[in-house]
C-alpha cells in the first residue's frame, strides 16, 4: 500500500504506511517484508529530497537484502554440509555392508572346506574300515584254510604211518 501512495506522490502518507510496516515486520522478524519497507522509506525520501533520511533507508535496505542473501547462503551451506554427512555416512554403511559381506562369504567358505574336508575324512575313515574288514576277513578264511590243510596235512600223515605200517607187515 506504501508503494501505491508512493506512485501516487502521497508522500506522508507512503511514509507512516511504510514505517508502520516496517516495525510490524520487525516485530514478526519478517526480513523480507523489513527490506521492502526500508526501500519505500528510501524512495519517499529521496523524492522529499532529505537524502540523509534517504542513505540512512538505503543502507538498511541494503543491510536486510545482504543479511537475507546471507542466510540463503547460509542454509545453502548447511543443506550442502547435511548433504555431504549423509553422503559420508551412507558410503560408510555401504563399506561396512561390503566389509560384513566379505566376513560372512569368507566364513561360508571356510565352512564349505571345513564340510569337505570332514566328509573327506568320514570317506577315508569308511573306505579304510571297509578295507580293514575285508583283509580280516581274508584273515579269517585262511586260517581257517590253514587250519584245514594243517588237519588235512596231520591226517596225511597218519594214513600215511598207517600205510607204512600195512605196508611193513
Amino acid at each position: 500500500i506504501g508503494t501505491i501512495e508512493l506512485h501516487q506522490n502521497k508522500f506522508r502518507e507512503s511514509i507512516k504506511i511504510c514505517e508502520s510496516a516496517k516495525s510490524i515486520a520487525i516485530q514478526f522478524g519478517l526480513q523480507e517484508e523489513v527490506r521492502d519497507a526500508c526501500y519505500c522509506l528510501y524512495q519517499n525520501y529521496y523524492k522529499l529530497g532529505n537524502t540523509d533520511l534517504a542513505l540512512k533507508y538505503l543502507e538498511d535496505y541494503h543491510a536486510q537484502k545482504d543479511s537475507l542473501i546471507n542466510e540463503e547462503q547460509i542454509q545453502e551451506l548447511t543443506t550442502l554440509e547435511m548433504n555431504h554427512a549423509f553422503n559420508v555416512e551412507r558410503k560408510s554403511y555401504e563399506i561396512q555392508s561390503e566389509l560384513k559381506q566379505k566376513e560372512i562369504d569368507s566364513k561360508n567358505q571356510l565352512n564349505r572346506w571345513l564340510i569337505f574336508g570332514m566328509v573327506l575324512s568320514l570317506l577315508s575313515v569308511g573306505t579304510l574300515g571297509i578295507l580293514w574288514l575285508q583283509i580280516r576277513n581274508k584273515n579269517q578264511t585262511i586260517r581257517e584254510q590253514h587250519q584245514q590243510l594243517t588237519e588235512k596235512s596231520t591226517r596225511l600223515e597218519e594214513l600215511n604211518q598207517l600205510k607204512n605200517r600195512l605196508f611193513a607187515i
